[in-house]
């Protein structure tokens, strides 16, 4: 439109017919930009509350931006579904003594299995030893245990 040059419109905003009185131009911002068509700002995707709930929103620039899901959270950043450790190689507890037990997104502690013990990180837990704490053999016989739970 020859009228739009004598507006001399800056950067980040157009020419367009008044919203007001559609035979009278005026500069308008363009998307992504705010202001009153003379000083456009840009908008920042992130203050809209895009992401997840528990992702992180990172401004990149008029709308741009990213998404990355917090510590114990996967996926996109506008998806994010809590990491259970206990579902991946047991939470690194071995599986022959204890079990993982999940704390919450991205935590999990092991705990010794019945008739295991002494749970110590990266080595599991101990068999425990009937004869000493509750030895079901008879007085006169000796006490071995062979198995967990079993003398």
């Amino acid at each position: 439109i020859p009228e739009c040059a004598a507006l001399l419109c800056p950067e980040n905003s157009r020419c367009s017919p008044s919203s007001e009185d559609e035979t009278k131009l005026e500069c308008k911002c363009l998307s992504n930009y705010k202001g009153d068509g003379q000083n456009c700002e840009p908008i920042n995707p992130c203050l809209q509350n895009i992401c997840h709930p528990h992702a992180h929103c990172t401004y990149l620039g008029p709308n741009q931006h990213s998404c990355t899901c917090q510590e114990g959270y996967s996926g996109d950043g506008q998806v994010c579904l809590p990491v259970d450790p206990c579902q991946t190689n047991f939470g690194n507890c071995p599986a022959q003594s204890t079990v993982c037990k999940y704390d919450g997104p991205g935590q999990s502690h092991c705990e010794c299995k019945e008739h295991y013990r002494n749970f110590v990180p990266g080595v599991g837990c101990s068999v425990t030893n009937i004869c000493e704490s509750n030895n079901p053999c008879h007085r006169n016989a000796n006490c071995t245990t062979i198995a967990p739970g079993q003398t």
